[in-house]
C-alpha cells in the first residue's frame, strides 16, 4: 500500500512540475491545472477512504486521459492485483472498453511473465543431493 500510494505521489508532483514548466503558455497551464486538481481530488479518495478498490479505477482513468504513463501503471498494477474487488466496484464499471483492455493486456503481460518463470525454473539442474 505505501508503495503504491508513493508512486501516485510521485506521478502528482511530476504532473505539476510540468505544468509549472507550461507557465508560459496560458491554455496549456489551464488545462494541467484542471487536471492536478483533479488527481488532487482523487488523492484523497485514495488515502482517506476505505475505498482504495474504487479510486483506482478513478485513478485509471485520470491518468489515462492525462497520458500519464507511470500513474496509469500503478493504477493497472494494483487493479489487476486486486481484481476480484475492483471488478464489483461502480468506477470499475464505469471504464471503457479502452481502460478495460489495457487491464485485460496487464493482466496477460502478467500471466507471461510468470508463466516464464516457471518454465524457467522447472528447466534447471535438479541440485545433487
Amino acid at each position: 500500500m505505501f508503495s503504491t500510494a508513493f508512486a501516485i505521489f510521485y506521478c502528482a508532483c511530476k504532473l505539476e512540475s510540468v505544468c509549472t514548466t507550461l507557465a508560459c503558455h496560458p491554455c496549456l497551464t489551464a488545462a494541467c491545472s484542471a487536471h492536478v486538481a483533479q488527481l488532487a481530488a482523487c488523492l484523497i479518495t485514495f488515502h482517506l477512504s476505505a475505498g482504495t478498490n474504487e479510486a483506482a479505477a478513478a485513478l485509471l482513468v485520470l491518468a489515462d486521459e492525462s497520458g500519464l504513463t507511470k500513474l496509469r501503471a500503478v493504477c493497472l498494477d494494483y487493479i489487476v492485483h486486486h481484481y476480484a474487488a475492483v471488478s464489483l466496484t461502480e468506477g470499475y464499471k464505469s471504464l471503457n472498453s479502452h481502460q478495460r483492455d489495457l487491464i485485460a493486456a496487464e493482466s496477460c503481460a502478467l500471466y507471461a511473465h510468470l508463466r516464464g518463470m516457471l518454465q524457467e525454473v522447472a528447466a534447471r539442474k535438479a541440485l545433487p543431493e
